[in-house]
């Protein structure tokens, strides 16, 4: 019993000794802050919600009389704003995210609630090990800090381009546009989703424009770019080829498809591009046999002339590899993924109707759907402005049970308000499931094939598959 009670009491004074040693180690510095935080939310939780506020911004430039001017810019709520800070001539600059935005009942003064966007450097100072270098000077991730922020810190309305690399249309960032891709929990320090997470085998974050990257359009032609390290100096970016199936949409490095050995062996080799254009995004399906497309529509019991309408440059396009260069110029560090997918779904939409899809069968059947519900909808308009118990010639009923012998306007208002809705509802049903249905601009694959000619070095340095799916890529 007595070691028992010298345990307890030795238990006791370490458990002491610990609380002892946290408020030795307490930040008063800390405590202070989030004493005043506490306090600005308060008086901030108590002020009126404003939609908006607007600024006379000064602007400087040799062009403008007197070498300024003056320019009223309106600031709203879910505005990307820019805010006055000594980095403003580099990528440093500060960059935030309106949250909310309140005022005083006299409309006296107006606060706007401001999330940041956290710099790459930023986001080093907040987490050690976190590298920098894997992002673009004008990446932003965005954080759930914040402050509150007079009218007159903000010096201009920007927009932050989000970035999902798992996407088929991503959008289109050049050098110096600020895009995300992440955001950071800063009393945690945690990044979600972490870089690199869902890239490649080697989980390396792939970095857009690294520092240095020329921020002026250049031409493909003049700076060739390569899968694999040059034979003297430093080495090449790494291009990374994208698979589209539903079961991966992920990128892989070359290098990293190279050294685990995913080289794409079925051979004839002319038949790549039919195998890289079987590969649906939008529906799961099984890697392609190697047959070239003209014996593949054969053996579908299509004839050739099935897709004969479509430009010859898209069916090319439909056929390449998807792939990205970091640091690449005119939009091939984000990559060829929307191009490429965006020509595959014609082909498909092609096959799928037998040709264009605007002269299939189904089609026309839509249209004369769509057309019978515009002749019953101006019938009934008809009927609101015609006595009880006219007939407009067609008989009795239209075509969704309306009687025009009987319905006054007062009573037909509302059943043929819902009847329309019903038959507008019907309509977005069956184009909905039309599949694809849009018009081919043949100017524009034109000139998208001809730069894919320019880059026909990175799209055709080797020949993968995906190691999830087995896929072309």
């Amino acid at each position: 019993m007595a070691r028992s009670r010298t345990s307890t009491g030795g238990s006791g004074r370490r458990k002491h000794a610990r609380r002892l040693e946290r408020a030795k180690r307490r930040n008063p510095a800390r405590e202070q802050q989030a004493k005043t935080r506490m306090t600005e939310d308060s008086q901030f939780a108590r002020m009126d919600l404003v939609n908006a506020f607007n600024v006379e911004v000064i602007e400087y430039s040799r062009d403008y009389h007197g070498g300024f001017r003056y320019r009223n810019i309106v600031f709203r709520r879910g505005d990307d704003v820019i805010l006055n800070s000594e980095d403003d001539p580099s990528g440093n600059v500060w960059v935030g995210l309106i949250d909310e935005i309140r005022s005083s009942q006299d409309r006296s003064t107006t606060i706007a609630k401001v999330r940041w966007y956290y710099s790459p450097t930023d986001v080093a100072e907040h987490r050690k090990t976190f590298d920098p270098s894997r992002c673009a000077p004008f990446e932003r991730i965005l954080s759930d800090a914040y402050d509150y922020a007079s009218p007159y810190t903000f010096r201009d309305r920007t927009h932050v381009l989000e970035y999902d690399e798992g996407a088929l249309d991503p959008p289109s960032i050049r050098p110096t546009d600020f895009f995300v891709r992440t955001a950071i929990q800063v009393s945690t320090k945690q990044i979600k989703p972490p870089l690199g997470l869902n890239s490649c085998l080697c989980q390396i974050a792939y970095n857009l424009y690294p520092s240095g990257t020329p921020t002026r359009v250049a031409s493909v032609t003049n700076k060739r770019l390569s899968a694999r390290p040059s034979s003297g100096g430093s080495p090449q970016p790494d291009v990374m080829h994208f698979c589209p199936s539903l079961r991966c949409r992920k990128w892989y490095h070359t290098s990293c498809l190279h050294t685990m050995g995913y080289l794409d062996t079925i051979s004839p080799t002319s038949t790549r591009g039919h195998r890289l254009l079987a590969v649906d995004p939008d529906k799961d399906m099984q890697f392609a046999d190697n047959l070239d497309i003209v014996r593949a529509l054969e053996l579908f019991q299509h004839e050739e002339s099935t897709i004969m309408h479509l430009p010859h440059s898209l069916v090319n396009i439909a056929q390449c590899p998807i792939v990205r260069s970091s640091g690449a110029p005119n939009g091939w560090a984000v990559g060829n993924v929307a191009d490429v997918v965006l020509a595959r779904r014609f082909v498909y939409a092609a096959i799928e109707h037998r040709g264009r899809p605007e002269h299939s069968q189904s089609y026309r059947d839509l249209v004369d759907r769509y057309d019978r519900h515009i002749k019953d909808w101006l019938w009934s308009l008809r009927l609101r402005t015609s006595p009880p118990g006219t007939s407009d010639g067609r008989g009795s009923q239209g075509e969704f049970g309306l009687d025009a012998g009987t319905m006054d306007v007062d009573a037909v208002w509302q059943p043929d308000r819902d009847i329309e809705m019903d038959a507008l509802e019907r309509l977005c049903e069956d184009l909905t499931a039309f599949g694809f249905l849009a018009t081919v601009y043949p100017l524009y694959w034109d000139q998208r094939w001809r730069e894919f000619q320019e880059m026909d070095e990175v799209m055709n340095n080797a020949a993968f598959i995906c190691p999830q799916c087995r896929s072309a890529i």
